[in-house]
């Protein structure tokens, strides 16, 4: 019984990390200067990946997690290329406007989001940093992605209700 409590302890925990960090990027997303709004969101998905490593008593290495994040994404296909291009287009106002209102906060939460629930997965099955499982992972991370834009909504709207 104490195990099972242990256990949903720690996916609350994990799970108040992710969406918070969700928050973060999604807020950073707003940024009018892409490679302000990239680097910064990249900042905060590596220490939602150290705080889940810490979580779960995992070894962290920043360059492992960066290697481990690049396989991943190189794998996304050209819908998320193309999030990330419009982003570059951020500095032009009208396309800001759009851009801003439009997706690319939407995607940096969603991409945080998906990001979280792999390492949870793979840091809550008793993995490290050093077997993490590429092929089956990558399926589990698109599939996040797309559950993190419907996360990433809710938690907007609910931020926006309280704030």
């Amino acid at each position: 019984m104490d195990e099972i409590k242990a256990n949903q302890v720690l996916e609350l925990n994990a799970e108040k990390i992710i969406n918070n960090n969700v928050l973060w990027a999604m807020g950073l997303g707003i940024i009018p200067l892409p490679l302000i709004s990239l680097a910064g969101t990249s900042v905060v998905q590596l220490r939602m990946i150290f705080q889940l490593s810490e979580l779960y008593g995992v070894e962290f290495s920043e360059n492992r997690v960066k290697l481990i994040i690049g396989a991943l994404a190189g794998g996304l296909g050209t819908a998320v290329l193309a999030q990330s291009a419009i982003s570059l287009l951020k500095p032009i106002p009208f396309v800001n406007s759009v851009a801003v209102i439009g997706g690319i906060p939407l995607m940096m939460g969603a991409t945080t989001y998906g990001l979280g629930k792999v390492f949870d997965l793979h840091f809550s099955s008793g993995g490290t940093l050093l077997d993490f499982d590429f092929k089956k992972l990558r399926a589990y991370f698109v599939q996040q992605i797309d559950d993190g834009k419907k996360v990433a909504a809710t938690l907007k709207r609910k931020s926006t209700a309280s704030g």
